[in-house]
């Protein structure tokens, strides 16, 4: 439960990074994929997140846990979320560099 509730908290942070007005995090996540920021397959699936991340933050009396399958997959998307919002774009920049120096 604490993982899924980490993992929240860390696309919340990384939707603000990327320009999100601070508000929940359903809306700021559909913020950066109305700006395009967010391919729609990636907004879908941090909804996803936000939504297992939900169970951890506040427990009901239906849903009081993660399975450890869903928990590998919010593991599985951030990083990937990561990949594209932070590395993707530096390896993209550090191509076009480089093909710009090449004779």
């Amino acid at each position: 439960m604490l993982l899924s509730l980490w993992r929240g908290v860390t696309l919340q942070a990384a939707t603000r990074e990327m320009g999100a007005a601070p508000r929940q995090l359903a809306g700021e996540i559909d913020e950066l994929g109305k700006k395009g920021v967010l391919p729609a397959a990636m907004t879908e699936w941090a909804h996803e997140i936000r939504a297992l991340r939900n169970i951890g933050a506040h427990p009901d009396a239906t849903e009081t846990s993660v399975e450890a399958k869903d928990a590998n997959d919010i593991v599985k998307f951030l990083d990937y979320f990561l990949i594209y919002v932070y590395n993707l774009p530096k390896e993209i920049e550090q191509y076009r560099t480089r093909r710009d120096k090449s004779p």
